[in-house]
Formats: C-alpha cells, sequence, structure tokens
C-alpha cells in the first residue's frame, strides 16, 4: 500500500489523530497492508537461521533422535506457525522458507535430505486443516465457516480467503482420502501420495 494511500486513510477521533500502522502483530504473525506476509516471512527466516546457526554448532554433542527434537522444536515450529495464514505468500517468500529447511536438515544429518518441498508441506498442512473441518473434528469456530452448497453461497475473496483455499483443496482430493476414518491416518495417506509423487 502506497505511503499516499496510508496518508489518506488517517482518522480523527476525540480530536486525536489516528494514523495507519506500516505492520501489525497478532498472535505473532506481521500482517502488512497489502497482507503479502513478506515482513513476516523475513523475520521467520531470520529467526530461524539463528537458530539454526547455534544448533549447528553443538549439533556433535547430541544424537540423532535428540538432535530432530531440538530442530523440531526451535526451527520447524516457527518455520511452519500459522501457515494456513500466510501459505499464499509469494514465491520468493516461499524459496527463502525452503532454504531454512534445506539447511535444518543439512544440520540434522549432515546431507540434503528430499524432503518434501515448502510448497507441499504448506499443501499439506492446509489440506489436513481442510479434512478436520470437512468431517467435524475441527472446532466449532471452524468448521461454522463452511457452508454446503445447496445451502447458501458464500462471496469470498477466491485468491486469498482460507476457506475457498480449503474447498478447492477438498475438491481436487483423491476420493480415498476422503474416506480416511482420522485425521492421522489422512495425513499418513496424504503423505505417502505427496512422496510418490515427489520422489517420482
Amino acid at each position: 500500500m502506497s505511503s499516499k494511500l496510508l496518508d489518506f486513510l488517517k482518522l480523527s477521533l476525540l480530536g486525536n489523530d489516528i494514523n495507519p500502522a506500516q505492520s501489525v502483530t497478532d498472535v505473532r504473525v506481521i500482517f502488512d497492508p497489502t497482507l503479502s506476509f513478506d515482513s513476516h516471512i523475513s523475520t521467520v527466516v531470520s529467526s530461524c537461521m539463528s537458530k539454526s546457526s547455534q544448533i549447528s554448532r553443538i549439533r556433535f554433542v547430541f544424537d540423532e533422535q535428540l538432535l530432530e527434537t531440538i530442530i523440531n522444536a526451535l526451527v520447524f515450529s516457527k518455520l511452519y506457525y500459522c501457515s494456513s495464514v500466510w501459505s499464499s505468500s509469494s514465491v520468493c517468500d516461499i524459496r527463502k522458507l525452503h532454504y531454512v529447511q534445506n539447511l535444518a536438515t543439512r544440520i540434522r544429518s549432515a546431507t540434503n535430505l528430499r524432503w518434501l518441498p515448502v510448497k507441499t508441506q504448506l499443501y499439506r498442512r492446509d489440506a489436513a486443516l481442510t479434512f478436520k473441518c470437512m468431517t467435524g473434528q475441527a472446532p466449532e469456530y471452524f468448521t461454522s465457516m463452511y457452508i454446503t452448497r445447496g445451502s447458501a453461497y458464500l462471496d469470498c475473496n477466491k485468491t486469498e480467503n482460507v476457506y475457498y483455499k480449503s474447498v478447492s483443496i477438498w475438491s481436487k482430493l483423491d476420493p480415498s482420502l476422503k474416506l480416511c476414518k482420522s485425521p492421522a491416518s489422512f495425513r499418513r495417506a496424504l503423505k505417502n501420495d505427496l512422496l510418490k509423487e515427489f520422489l517420482n
């Protein structure tokens, strides 16, 4: 959003000027005026790179299982935090996150493991949330947002809206995946399908 538009959006309340902020933070996610999440991704990448560097210096002290636990706790927990909110970020931002993931996997095994790309990991997480919502296993404040086609039409921003993205994911899923009995079995089956596609 341009500075001219930000100036135009200035408000006055009880004689006090209210100026729009360039970015705000809510539940540890940085929102900018255009919802590009560039600032959020940059902050996450910087933090994860710092943690990865610190872990790399002492990785020989830990066995592989403990090292994996530390990396998951300090790097991947931040890398994918609230990913359903910002998963529509630009290709450039996703590429930065992919670099962080590759670095973390090399620290763990001293080699570049063939893990799913970040974009595919984000899709997997969105699909898992969608499965929970469509099968009534998500919190009510999530499931109540979904309206069946026969009941009503939900008008939304189709490029960014979380709900439209979820419906799009659900409609393209293999029918066998929709028949999974639990979120855990769904995640396993979906991961296996994605790995086969990635490795082939």
